[in-house]
């Protein structure tokens, strides 16, 4: 027994070998995946521990409400922007950012002038462009330049351009975008570059690396955005406050002023991952530039450097496992998890961020991994033992006394072998008699004496199951319940007779030869067996439903051919035959045109009625070969074959098709074709001159619905219950229908044939639509 415990352990070692050689290369792989959304949910929540102070320099020019209450609706005349400007240039900044677009001249080119002048006297503004909405013949994207003379008068040009991640936040940008000809730096980089002389430029960070953001358009030198919140610590003042000098000159002397809109509903905002919400554009620019001046650059850890941390990282906790007792790895893991989220806090706070969500999900899997075939262990040692049993169990069917396994050891296990050996046993026994039961072709309840479902076969479970309107649950159910349930609703409606699971009393003994229809059309018979002890008591009864859907369909064509023959084909041979003994009697007969004429329509009567039967019997029995259909094409063929009929009765068909591409069915078009031509023909024929007939094919969740809809003299409520019978004409008087009553049940069997539904609605003198769905592709 102790070297069988050692060849399980050795087995695990080298199971648990594989599924590192297997975890290893997925967390890399994991880790060389841009940031996915565990890792941002982590930078979101670790961000704010590390934001840089607020440089004091940094000042925010609001044109806010307040602003625009003023000084009115934006966009403000360009004087305005100049006057403001020159307010600024008294204070002598140290950089401008000017976020407001001027590429557009204005329709007087000497106000242009002197904002270009304005910015020229202050000599450190830098302003924003935009990137042009359609590409050059080349097919090369580019920015829009400012108008000249703002370009003349600007220290520099930046775009203002960040873009949001995939969950919709901010965080990152790139310090340099374009196209491969044309780039231009990031607008508050040129703002930070404004800070410093001309011949002492601050040097770009070189971050690898170029990052294709689609269209032609690359970015350069990605960082991570430090925000200070949505409530910005920067200090900020009103544009209309700068205007009127309600501010202290001391406030604004010296400073980098950053002049951009916050007012509700202009200028962009960026949605932050914080409770604070969204951020105006002006103060992201305020973020990044003190994240500059505080030299504090976030940028995101090299991919082999990260995915190396994740590895090991992983690679550890693995080997800790090995070696630790089971009680000590849940806490390892803990502990690794708390270690991995202060390194990239740690990193974070130095400028780098490494995203750690690939050894979290590493560490989890390593330890569900772990715990999985620690478990594996007892339980491999268990089936060793229990196959050893299940050879002595083996030659047994029916459940007999628990066999003792020979076993020396502990008492607890002993009793737990032999508990399990004999609940194999029974289980083993259960299932042979379940497959026994299942492999019949019949559908078997076996119930309690009340009628409690206690075993269903398989067939029983899959006939409940697609014909079933309550609970799929079997076990349990009072099987009258079930049969109820089971069968058609027109079927109880129509059946002169009540069946036992019809009535409150539920007599087992009425079941046996009774005939239960489906609402598919399937036939089953019912047939009861009594169950009992060895000492000939009763302890329930045994259900089975006999499929006899073939039989019936057989001797219902039986009894449709005998009608046929025998009443509807010999009907028009019996009036020629009276037409001719009334031409040999009569003193006045018919000339030879009207005799002929009579014959003749009799005869065609006779070919009708016979081509309807045998397009009926086809459409009932006959093999099809099934084929993707264009239902809209099969309906247009339809109403091009009614046409003519509606025409002759100045009836006019609207046809409304929604998602008719997409109504692609499996069918026969042929069958499909006549079977809505029926539908068109009985409407335009109740229907009055002068009256529409309406057509609409859509889409609805997975079925093509069509919709015919007429406004004709309508379907009593007597009828509607013998609607798709067959020789069933309906209607009173002259309304009464002219043709053998085989039309509609023709539809019915189509609609059957198709696994379709057909639904029908009707008023009397209103009108009636039918209404079928089929199942697309």
């Amino acid at each position: 027994m102790v070297f069988s415990v050692q060849q399980l352990y050795r087995k695990i070692v080298r199971e648990w070998i594989i599924i590192a050689v297997i975890l290893l290369p997925c967390i890399g792989l994991l880790a060389a995946q841009p940031q996915w959304r565990l890792d941002q949910i982590i930078y979101d929540k670790l961000m704010p521990i590390v934001s840089p102070p607020v440089d004091s320099r940094i000042l925010l020019v609001k044109i806010d409400d307040a602003s625009l209450s003023a000084l009115g609706r934006w966009p403000w005349p360009r004087d305005v922007h100049t006057k403001l400007l020159d307010k600024l240039a008294e204070l002598e900044p140290q950089a401008v950012l000017y976020d407001v677009i001027f590429t557009e001249p204005d329709s007087r080119p000497e106000v242009d002038e002197r904002l270009g002048a304005a910015m020229e006297r202050i000599g450190t503004v830098v302003v924003p462009t935009v990137r042009a909405p359609r590409p050059t013949a080349e097919g090369q994207p580019y920015f829009i330049p400012p108008i000249p003379s703002v370009a003349a008068g600007a220290r520099g040009i930046g775009h203002n351009y960040i873009a949001a991640d995939a969950d919709g936040v901010v965080r990152r940008l790139y310090l340099r975008e374009g196209s491969a000809v044309s780039q231009l730096n990031q607008l508050t980089w040129q703002a930070y570059a404004a800070t410093f002389p001309s011949y002492q430029q601050p040097v770009m960070p070189d971050i690898c690396c170029m990052s294709n953001l689609g269209a032609n358009w690359f970015g350069w030198n990605e960082l991570y955005i430090p925000y200070s919140g949505a409530n910005p610590r920067i200090g900020n003042v009103s544009v209309i406050d700068v205007l009127n000098d309600n501010v202290d000159a001391d406030e604004l002397q010296n400073k980098i002023i950053l002049v951009g809109a916050t007012a509700s509903g202009l200028g962009n905002r960026y949605p932050l991952a914080s409770s604070e919400g969204a951020i105006p554009g002006i103060v992201a620019h305020g973020n990044l530039l003190n994240s500059l001046l505080n030299q504090h650059l976030i940028k995101s850890m090299p991919t082999w450097l990260n995915v190396l941390i994740s590895m090991g990282t992983v690679l550890i906790v693995l080997g800790l496992f090995l070696t630790l007792r089971l009680r000590h790895t849940f806490l390892v893991c803990l502990a690794f998890i708390f270690l991995r989220l202060v390194l990239s806090l740690s990193l974070l706070a130095m400028g780098w961020w490494s995203a750690p969500g690939a050894s979290l999900i590493g560490i989890a899997l390593a330890y569900m991994f772990w715990s999985w075939r620690r478990l594996n262990t007892v339980a491999t040692y268990f089936g060793l033992e229990l196959d050893r049993m299940a050879q002595e169990l083996k030659s047994h069917v029916a459940p007999k006394a628990q066999p003792k396994p020979p076993f020396n050891g502990d008492e607890l296990l002993r009793r737990a072998l032999a508990l399990e050996a004999m609940i194999r046993h029974v289980r083993g026994s259960r299932r042979f008699i379940a497959q026994s039961l299942d492999s019949l072709p019949l559908s078997v309840f076996v119930t309690d004496l009340d009628g409690q479902v206690l075993l269903a076969n398989l067939s029983a479970n899959t006939l409940q199951a697609k014909y079933g309107r309550g609970d799929r649950t079997l076990i349990g159910k009072n099987v009258f319940q079930v049969l109820k349930e089971l069968e058609a609703p027109q079927t109880a409606a129509r059946i002169s007779h009540r069946n036992a699971w019809s009535d409150d009393e539920r007599d087992f003994q009425r079941l046996p030869g009774q005939v239960l229809l489906t609402g598919s059309g399937r036939s089953f018979k019912v047939q009861l067996a009594p169950l009992d002890t060895e000492e000939s008591e009763p302890t329930g009864w045994l259900v089975g439903l006999l499929e006899i859907t073939v039989e019936r369909l057989a001797e219902e064509q039986r009894d449709s051919m005998l009608r046929f023959l025998s009443h509807d084909l010999r009907a028009p041979q019996s009036a020629i035959l009276a037409l001719l003994a009334m031409q040999d009697r009569t003193e006045e007969p018919l000339s030879n045109d009207e005799l002929h004429r009579q014959i003749e329509q009799q005869v065609r009567r006779t070919q009708s009625l016979t081509d309807d039967f045998m397009l009926l019997d086809a459409a009932k029995s006959k093999q099809q070969i099934f084929e993707e259909v264009l239902l809209a094409a099969v309906v247009m063929d339809a109403v091009d074959q009614a046409w003519p009929l509606a025409q002759h009765k100045n009836i006019r068909i609207s046809q409304h098709f929604l998602d008719d591409e997409a109504c692609v069915i499996d069918g026969v078009p042929e069958l499909l074709t006549r079977a809505i031509f029926n539908l068109l023909e009985n409407a335009i024929k109740y229907s009055g001159p002068g009256t529409a007939v309406h057509l609409q094919l859509s889409l609805e969740a997975d079925e093509a619905v069509l919709t015919i809809r007429d406004e004709g003299q309508g379907i009593s409520a007597e009828d509607l219950s013998y609607l798709f019978d067959e020789f069933r004409q309906f209607g009173k008087g002259n309304a009464r229908g002219e043709g053998y009553g085989l039309g509609m049940a023709f539809v019915n069997s189509v609609i059957q044939r198709h696994e379709a539904r057909i639904d029908c609605v009707s008023e009397p003198d209103v009108g009636t639509t039918f209404t079928l769905a089929f199942r697309i592709n």
